[in-house]
């Protein structure tokens, strides 16, 4: 999950340091457009891997209630992870860069929002009562 969002950098990288893009709105592609379209391919892929991924879960744990929650959270990550690949290509000087940047966000966040969670389910220390009292 950390790894597939960073092959969304790479085809716009690849457009804006060849010069295709340029060429592409010299030519009267309007930008919303042109970015649209990206993002309805992308959409695909990632529509893919979400059904992918709430099969498999369902399958691997049958009996838990609720993998028909996976679906709209990994759809929303993935649509979220489009936008942030899109951002990085637009600032990386190569495809390897956006690819790796990319790929070191989708990392640190993943371990931020693991971090989080355990940190959230710390039990309290346990406080003696009575110590010190002879």
């Amino acid at each position: 999950m950390a790894v597939y969002p960073s092959f969304f950098a790479l085809y716009p990288a690849f457009e804006r340091t060849s010069k295709v893009r340029a060429l592409q709105l010299s030519n009267g592609v309007r930008p919303l457009p042109m970015w649209t379209a990206y993002f309805l391919f992308d959409l695909c892929f990632v529509l893919a891997v979400s059904i992918a991924y709430t099969v498999t879960i369902s399958m691997q744990f049958p009996y838990w209630e609720g993998p028909e929650y996976m679906f709209p959270v990994c759809l929303f990550y993935g649509i979220t992870a489009i936008l942030i690949g899109y951002i990085i290509s637009t600032r990386a000087a190569s495809q390897l860069s956006s690819f790796l940047w990319t790929l070191g966000f989708s990392c640190l966040t993943y371990f931020a929002l693991a971090l989080a969670y355990t940190v959230s389910f710390v039990p309290p220390p346990k406080v003696s009562r009575g110590a010190g009292k002879n």
